[in-house]
């Protein structure tokens, strides 16, 4: 997929067209070729069909890639100013990209084999059918997030608020309606009317009835909006600042939206006797599914969408009358026979979590208690016959065993036949744990983990009765490959750290083994010999002593690692000289991170726990320093030697990677003012070939800034920061220049203006960098006009108040020393600079008017605005000659 440095200038060029006054003015002048270049913008040049592909659908559409249109929102796509300033010609190009990307839809979904579309056959007012193609995926287009087809998303979001918009305005849009039902041949434009049904109701009963006798879309309208909980990405947004952030939340989180359409008919049907009869009438022709589950809730749906089956009744709480609704004796006789057949299979499947919840809260089961779980143990093992597969079956019944054997001590000394079932239970789970190589391939299951409640188990009795026999059980779910049991066994491990004492460290320096052994699993291609060796390690591993002598120091991410890589540098020699030929590595480079960090996220998950809601004691905290350094030590080992993409800088990191990058930012804020800058200078080292991980160390940074933040001893650790950047020459020369500037950028808050604004003292702050500001300012605002615009960006906010008069003197200094400064290409750069100007003349007037030089400049910047015929700069050019 086309992402380098030339698609990127595309885009921008792109996005500057269509948000450009010009292009608005010709939406208005002449919609037909505003809609070409619309349609010209989004869809790619030339599309092809490519047969046996394997790119994922939403790249099947032949939408031009726009990083800019995730994460959905109106205000994106061009076609919300489209539908205000000409909503004919809008709509008719709006219908011209949907119905393009439906037939698209339709031709990939075929090739690739997939599941049959649905045709949606609807009668309209006027008596005309209509069809309309799609699946649930087209429905729910204007709620999906897509960082391919962004656009078609935000298309179709910005109909939907455009309709909105008018409804609010006291527009009748039955007409609109009409137009859309009649135009559209998608599914797309359909689940946008279902969503305008539901912000004005009383249009389900008028032109959108029809919408309410298809059956598929209360199924999918359901769906859509249970995933609506989780599409929110916060972290995307914040970006965008808190006014942006604001509006997207609430366009997420509309009530209207939370609300499927299986809870507003019934209140529409109750109502309106004649939509109820429509909607009963459209129901009984509605075909049931086969599954008897399916089935269930088909009658149960239909059924509440019967008018028939709500009465009227006095609601004591409100004082007024309220409709109940019952189902039918025959349905209900049928949900509660359904209930009752698979009760024992409900049970099982509720089960773990109740147990994962009593474990936690401490709980000790009573006899009664204790007979419950004991009969369920007993059926789940037993050969009764409960509709469940066995992957589904095997949690809860060694659930039933850990709790009975954890949680019921005195009630299994009157039972010990139950004792030694649930103990066998517990032994023979472990004992499955597979002795090959093999266990180690992805594996995909629905079924929760069982080796989860045997860590509990194990746990327990390594902590009380510390020996070789209940070693080898912990190891052994240590190295199972199972994450649940992994977190388990660490963190209850770390809630008795204290306890178990060299034990605890002893544990961890395996684990850490274990990841290194986990990056040397063999491949399927690999000699015998290879497969034999690797098993034997396994053994050996698992075969430890919990008990020798282990200290926090022997954590060491590094050394490990350096042995793993020796180790592969070994084996990929062999898998050569076996073809004939010499393996040669370039110096510095690493074969693989040496670790497996997914495994480290599990393993040592207990280190990025947050610890501000205790006090931990000085030693603690320094062992943790230094565990989170060392591990850093690993990952910046690792990027130095991953090798470089085509923009000349290191790779992103895992996750575990980032996970480290936040709690070296949060150390550095909890260590004391005259700790040596240890933690952050590692992170700097690596350059902008490594602004991935500076980036977000410095996110992270200014995101821990609140209210309650002391001024001076925040910006006694962020000073020595900047210096740092701004101040040595050096750290920069290893890498894009352009990298190296951003960074500059972001270690002086311009990227987290909004954080450093919920400091209460944030001007103080602003104003103790005054002199690293000016010093960057005499070094970059001559270069690149990202600068510029991050700079005039910085100053329009709240917290750059402080540096205003003095940024205006620097900019107009800049501009003087280097003509190119002014310039620029970009729109984004205008509109910053722009907005600096015209924030000077609203809010300082007075302050500027009593200093001759600072209006002289402001005068030379307005001048210059003009000359490049800004929008609105000849009139405030104007406002500045003038006396203000």
């Amino acid at each position: 997929w086309p992402l380098g440095p030339t698609h990127r200038i595309v885009g921008r060029f792109r996005e500057a067209v269509l948000r450009s006054a010009e292009f608005q003015a010709l939406m208005r002048a002449d919609a037909d070729v505003a809609g070409e270049v619309l349609l010209a913008c989004m869809i790619e040049s030339e599309p092809e069909e490519e047969y046996g592909s394997s790119r994922r659908t939403d790249q099947e559409l032949g939408i031009e890639f726009d990083d800019k249109g995730y994460p959905t929102a109106p205000w994106k796509s061009p076609f919300y100013a489209f539908l205000r300033i000409n909503p004919e010609g809008a709509l008719g190009y709006l219908h011209r990209l949907v119905n393009f990307s439906t037939d698209r839809w339709r031709d990939a979904v075929s090739e690739k084999g997939e599941s049959a579309r649905t045709m949606i056959t609807l009668r309209l007012a006027d008596g005309a059918v209509r069809e309309y193609e799609g699946n649930y995926w087209v429905f729910a287009w204007s709620d999906e997030d897509s960082n391919f087809i962004g656009q078609l998303h935000c298309a179709l979001a910005a109909l939907e608020r455009w309709l909105c918009d008018l409804i609010d305005a006291e527009i009748d849009i039955a007409p609109r309606i009409g137009a859309l039902l009649r135009a559209t041949k998608s599914v797309a434009v359909l689940g946008v009317l279902v969503n305008v049904g539901k912000y004005r109701e009383e249009l389900l009963k008028g032109p959108l009835r029809p919408l309410l006798g298809v059956q598929h879309f209360y199924w999918w309208d359901s769906r859509r909006v249970d995933a609506s909980a989780y599409r929110f990405d916060a972290m995307a947004w914040a970006r965008s600042g808190e006014f942006i952030f604001a509006m997207a939340k609430n366009w997420v989180s509309a009530p209207y939206r939370r609300q499927p359409l299986r809870a507003i008919v019934p209140q529409i049907i109750v109502a309106d006797r004649e939509v109820g009869d429509f909607v009963a009438a459209m129901t009984s022709q509605w075909v049931s599914p086969k599954s008897e589950k399916e089935a269930l809730e088909f009658r149960a749906l239909v059924a509440e969408l019967d008018h028939r089956n709500y009465s009227s009744a006095f609601d004591p709480t409100s004082g007024k009358q309220a409709f109940q609704f019952a189902y039918p004796p025959e349905i209900a006789s049928a949900i509660a026979a359904f209930q009752q057949k698979h009760s024992l299979a409900i049970q099982a499947l509720a089960f773990p979590q109740q147990c994962r919840d009593a474990l936690a809260r401490g709980d000790t089961l009573t006899s009664q208690s204790a007979e419950w779980v004991a009969s369920l143990m007993a059926a789940l093992a037993s050969d009764k016959e409960i509709d469940l597969d066995e992957d589904m079956l095997r949690a809860p019944r060694v659930a039933a065993a850990a709790m009975l054997l954890l949680r019921a001590h005195d009630w299994l000394a009157q039972n010990a036949a139950v004792r030694q079932r649930a103990q066998s239970i517990l032994d023979a789970a472990i004992a499955d744990i597979a002795d090959m190589s093999e266990v180690h391939s992805p594996r995909i299951s629905r079924a929760p983990s069982h080796l989860e409640f045997a860590a509990y188990y194990a746990v327990e009795r390594w902590r009380t009765e510390p020996g070789k026999e209940n070693d080898e059980p912990l190891l052994r779910l240590l190295t199972s490959g199972d994450e649940a049991a992994v977190l388990v066994l660490v963190w209850s491990s770390y809630q008795n750290h204290k306890v178990l004492g060299q034990r605890w460290w002893r544990l961890l320096y395996l684990a850490l083994l274990w990841s290194g052994l986990l990056m040397l699993v063999p491949r399927y291609d690999d000699e015998e010999g290879t497969k034999v060796r690797w098993q034997r390690w396994c053994r050996w591993l698992r075969t430890r002593s919990l008990s020798a002598v282990s200290i926090s120091s022997s954590i060491a991410p590094l050394a490990i690692a350096q042995r793993v890589e020796r180790l592969e540098f070994r084996r990929w020699r062999r898998r050569y000289e076996h073809d004939g030929r010499v393996f040669t590595m370039e110096p510095g480079r690493r074969l693989s991170g040496s670790l497996d960090t997914h495994f480290l996220e599990s393993a040592f998950a207990w280190l990025f726990r947050n610890q501000a809601d205790r006090v931990i004691p000085t030693q603690e905290l320094e062992i943790h320093r230094q565990l989170v350094a060392a591990f850093w030590s690993h990952q910046a080992w690792w990027l130095s030697g991953s090798g470089k993409d085509e923009n000349d800088h290191y790779q992103p990191m895992h996750e575990f990677g980032y996970a480290l990058l936040k709690e070296l930012a949060r150390l550095v804020l909890e260590s004391s003012t005259s700790h040596p800058p240890t933690l952050w200078r590692p992170v700097f080292a690596l350059g902008p070939k490594g602004h991935y991980a500076i980036s977000h160390f410095l996110t992270c940074w200014f995101g821990q800034l609140t209210e309650t933040t002391v001024v001076a001893e925040f910006a006694q650790r962020w000073r020595p920061m900047v210096e740092f950047m701004v101040l040595d020459s050096e750290w920069s020369k290893d890498g894009p220049w352009y990298y190296g500037q951003r960074l500059e950028r972001e270690v002086l808050g311009f990227g987290a203006s909004s954080s450093i604004a919920r400091v209460a003292g944030h001007a103080e702050l602003v104003a103790m960098m005054r002199d690293l500001f000016r010093i960057w300012a005499q070094k970059r605002l001559t270069r690149d006009e990202d600068n510029l615009a991050g700079f005039c960006g910085f100053l329009a906010h709240e917290v750059g108040k402080p540096l205003r008069m003095d940024g205006l003197q620097w900019i107009a200094d800049a501009m003087k020393t280097s003509p190119d400064v002014g310039k620029w290409f970009r729109d984004s750069t205008s509109s910053a600079f722009m907005e600096f100007l015209d924030l000077l003349v609203s809010e300082h007037a007075v302050e500027i008017r009593q200093n001759e030089k600072l209006r002289q400049d402001l005068l030379n910047l307005s001048a210059h605005a003009v000359s490049r015929q800004l929008t609105t700069a000849l009139t405030l050019h104007e406002r500045i000659r003038r006396p203000f």
